[in-house]
């Protein structure tokens, strides 16, 4: 549907070809970037094809699962280093918004032990390159509920899980642009 942004991720190497690419472009839906353990990163794909398929794109640090499981399972601190892999993305990313592009990055918990200290790092090694100042992501303002549909039959009581339950099969409103970690 239109006024909606559409991403894939793809984990099979064998599906990552300029051929893919270009299909996805053709439809203006963005490849997901990804720091998989077993996946090519970014920059690898770069050497066969331009991984940028949309006027946006959206990166996963993803990390080992059970390599890093096997280490901890408390997920309050770096318990990898990735400052080399981080740097390679910083490069990356400012290629990329250099190019226009809208990033938006995601880290999770198994990339280095604590996502939100990824991040941190990954703004730390931007600011050291002297590359333009990141904004702080901002919240998204709350979105009001969906008006209810008028009906013919009185309200009927409903457990609390069944109104969770119809909550989540109500489709939510267009949301305004959610801001990136490069805007």
């Amino acid at each position: 549907p239109a006024g909606r942004k559409y991403a894939i991720e793809i984990r099979n190497q064998e599906w990552l070809d300029a051929e893919f690419a270009d299909l996805l472009r053709q439809h203006r839906i963005a490849l997901v970037l990804q720091d998989l353990f077993y996946m090519p990163r970014a920059d690898e794909l770069a050497k066969k094809f331009d991984p940028i398929t949309a006027d946006w794109t959206y990166i996963r640090w993803l990390g080992d699962r059970k390599g890093i499981e096997q280490r901890t399972m408390t997920w309050d601190k770096t318990i990898v280093d990735r400052t080399k892999e981080l740097t390679s993305w910083v490069d990356f990313c400012y290629q990329t918004k250099r190019r226009g592009v809208t990033v938006y990055a995601y880290a999770n918990n198994h990339y280095a032990g604590h996502g939100p200290a990824t991040v941190r790092h990954f703004r730390d090694l931007w600011r050291k390159k002297g590359f333009p100042e990141l904004p702080l992501p901002q919240p998204s303002p709350p979105q009001p509920p969906p008006p209810a549909e008028p009906s013919s039959n009185p309200p009927a009581k409903r457990s609390a899980k069944q109104s969770r339950k119809q909550s989540r099969k109500q489709s939510p409103k267009q949301s305004p642009k959610q801001p990136s970690l490069f805007d």
